[in-house]
């Protein structure tokens, strides 16, 4: 261990100084933590907890009144694969949101 610390100061090489730059730069490596880029949406990959293929809140199934074209226009428009089943199922207000998002233009 004594040659770590040796500094040669005629031939400008400084052991101790690199030791602890890989030292710290292993530390800061270490310290890293993974993050996920993309979100998980958990209502999307629950399964429902009926054995029905068709939920009875899923107004795109019933095509109550056009808001399976509604949901289907958003998506598009969008470019989201999120945006239909939230609007289908009315999750956090997203079929209201679509309808203001589909109809933007038209209002101006």
């Amino acid at each position: 261990m004594a040659f770590l610390y040796r500094i040669n100061i005629r031939n400008e090489t400084l052991e101790l100084e690199c030791l602890l730059a890989l030292v710290l730069a292993a530390c800061a490596l270490s310290l890293q933590q993974r993050v996920d880029a993309v979100p998980i949406y958990d209502f999307i990959l629950k399964a429902p907890d009926s054995a029905s293929v068709m939920p009875e809140d899923n107004a795109c199934y019933k095509d109550e009144g056009g808001v399976e074209e509604l949901c289907q226009r958003c998506a598009k428009l969008t470019k989201s694969n999120v945006v239909y089943p939230m609007c289908c199922e009315d999750h956090d207000a997203a079929r209201e949101w679509c309808f203001s998002y589909v109809n933007f233009h038209g209002r101006q």
